[in-house]
């Protein structure tokens, strides 16, 4: 890694008991050649607050936890994490595939309607989570959004909310031949194929944050079902 990246290691010993440690090792790929934090003792590297985050994570059951910009390259690596994590966790193959094709369009989602690393970087950046609670799988993302979208796309988050399972098939096939809520039928069918795969409502929040701005929060539950 050090010879790579021409960076030096920035790592941390937590002790847990008298007989294991928590190793963090922390790698930042930059120009500098040093890393995130100075190697002199005015800013050593600190990995408590990466420890307390692992366990948090594992006390709420959290199987995913991003936060960045999402570009494909990034897109690629979350699924690919996600679909390893799944599988390592022996869950039913009809599940696993119902939770990985929700979690490709809920990250479509987030791209589709990012302003641009800027404005992220400036206001708020994208985050994915996976968590599990009492058997249903909570599949939740936050994102920039530009205030000028929010009244058409809450409108389409509305609509499809509307359908049952039968509906929602009916409308899906709809948009496939273009007859979509809007002209905008990509992104309906992204939706459309959220709520279907999920067999749950799509639960959403806007929080304004400028005049500009919003943050939009999107969560998809999916729990096994026989059907």
């Amino acid at each position: 890694m050090a010879k790579k990246t021409g960076n030096k290691l920035d790592y941390d010993f937590v002790p847990l008991d008298n007989e294991y440690s928590y190793f963090i090792l922390s790698k930042t790929v930059n120009s500098v050649g040093v890393g995130a934090h100075s190697e002199g003792e005015e800013h050593p590297f600190r990995g408590k607050s990466v420890s307390q985050l692992e366990r948090l994570m594992a006390e709420n059951n959290v199987y995913l936890l991003w936060s960045g910009h999402i570009s494909t390259d990034v897109e690629k690596e979350v699924l690919s994490f996600t679909e390893t994590k799944l599988a390592e966790e022996d869950i039913e193959l009809n599940l696993r595939r119902r939770i990985f094709s929700v979690l490709v369009e809920i990250l479509e989602n987030v791209a589709k309607y990012s302003p641009g690393k800027g404005p992220e970087e400036k206001f708020g950046m994208p985050v994915a989570m996976i968590m599990l609670e009492d058997d249903v799988y909570s599949l939740t993302t936050g994102n920039l959004i530009l205030n000028e979208n929010v009244e058409d796309l809450q409108r389409k988050l509305d609509t499809i909310n509307k359908y049952d399972k039968v509906g929602l098939k009916e409308l899906f096939r709809k948009s496939l031949s273009g007859q979509t809520i809007t002209s905008d039928s990509t992104g309906n069918m992204g939706l459309i194929d959220m709520a279907r795969k999920s067999g749950s409502k799509l639960v959403y929040q806007f929080e304004q944050i400028n005049e500009l701005y919003s943050y939009y929060i999107l969560t998809v539950k999916v729990e096994d079902r026989k059907d």
